[in-house]
This record gives structure tokens, sequence and C-alpha cells, in this order.
């Protein structure tokens, strides 16, 4: 369940499917799927009737062994204990509690193309057109974030950053995922970031937009491209 879509968020989607459910007498699990990893989401999650939580970008590792946990067990006691509703802990993997950008900035940015390969499933040829694609979507991003900015337009302003994030979070980019979700934040209270704020993701768009070129130029050479 993603939890970020127009109209109906995934909460509110969630809930709605619980109670067609509860009449039914059946009950499906509903696994969380989000770019945040900050702290009170997984307890959300988990009040709105879901029952485990993924954090973007997606492992397939992770995934698996999420879709291995909700597996309903041949065992009938111990899958009522599984999807009970009432009183059932979320199973999730680990989470980083304040989210992306703890690192304090520095001058240099590592990519390990083994981490991006993982995420592609071991696609090397989607790894690499991610690769290609990255400066001018970033570019792009950074483009709709300026206009929206100018015209006041907060919830363009806030799509473009969430979406921004969500690519410097797939290349592990991330201190410019926290200074994109500085932005998506600030968009929350309907501001559209100070000047430092901006300050920040220049530098940081442009960090990661160097890594990755760098990284394209030699996608299976290096265990690590470091700028």
């Amino acid at each position: 369940m993603d939890i970020q879509m127009p109209d109906m968020d995934g909460y509110q989607a969630t809930e709605n499917i619980r109670a067609l459910q509860k009449s039914a007498g059946k009950r499906v699990p509903i696994i969380a799927l989000t770019a945040h990893a900050m702290a009170g989401d997984r307890e959300k999650c988990l009040a709105s009737g879901m029952d485990d939580y993924l954090s973007k970008p997606i492992r397939p590792r992770e995934l698996a062994e999420v879709l291995i946990r909700h597996t309903p067990s041949t065992d009938a006691s111990h899958q009522e204990d599984q999807h009970s509703p009432e009183g059932q802990e979320l199973m999730a993997p680990a989470v980083t509690a304040a989210g992306v950008g703890e690192q304090p900035a520095t001058a240099s940015l590592q990519l390990d193309p083994s981490s991006l390969l993982q995420s592609c499933g071991g696609d090397r040829d989607l790894m690499v057109s991610l690769t290609e694609m990255f400066p001018q979507e970033s570019g792009k991003l950074m483009q709709e974030l300026e206009r929206a900015r100018q015209d006041g337009n907060i919830k363009v302003f806030h799509r473009s950053a969430h979406t921004l994030k969500g690519i410097f979070k797939l290349f592990e980019a991330s201190e410019a995922a926290a200074a994109a979700l500085t932005l998506e934040q600030a968009s929350a209270q309907g501001r559209t970031g100070t000047d430092q704020e901006w300050e920040a993701l220049r530098f940081e768009t442009s960090r990661a937009v160097t890594a990755v070129e760098q990284l394209r130029q030699s996608p299976s050479a290096n265990p690590a491209v470091e700028v």
C-alpha cells in the first residue's frame, strides 16, 4: 500500500479496506510502502490497520522477507496470531527513526554500484539506464521546484520535493535526500523553504549528479565512486 497517493492516501485506503473485510470476515495483509523513514510512521501505519512497513527504495531481499513473514501459515493457531487485528506488533525491517541525512555534510560523496544493482533486482541494464536518466530528471525536478516556489504552488512544490527525495534515496545520496526532505516538510507547513535550505539542496544535488555521472562512465569498474 503506497502511503502517498492522490485523492486518498494509503492510511485512508487501508481503513476502508479493513472496514469492508470486517463485514466479510476476512483479513488480507497490507504492507505499507513509503519513502518516509521517520519516527511515528511505524505507529501510524499500525494504527490504520497495516501489518508491516517497507521504506523506499525497496530492496528485493527485504521485500522477500516481509512477504514470507505474512504468508499464511499451515498452522491455524500461528496464522491467527500472525494476522490478529488486535494487539498486533508491526514487524518491520530496521528503519532509522530520524530518517535520512543524519551524517554531517562532507566534501566527498560515495555511491555504491553494488547496492544500486541490488535495488534494480540485479538488472545491470536497468541500473545503467537509471544513471543515464538521473542528471536530467533531477534537473527537471529542481526546475519544477523553482517554478512552484515562484508561483507559490505548494501542492506542486510538495510533490516535486517528495519525488526528488525518492530519487536521491534510490542512489543512497542521503544528504541530498535530507535536503529535499527539509523542503518537503516545509511545504507541509505552507512554506517553500529558506534561502539556506535551498542552498543546501543545490549543493547536495550537484554533488549527487557528479557522483552519478562518474558512476555512469564506469558502472562496473569501481566498487565505489568517490568525488
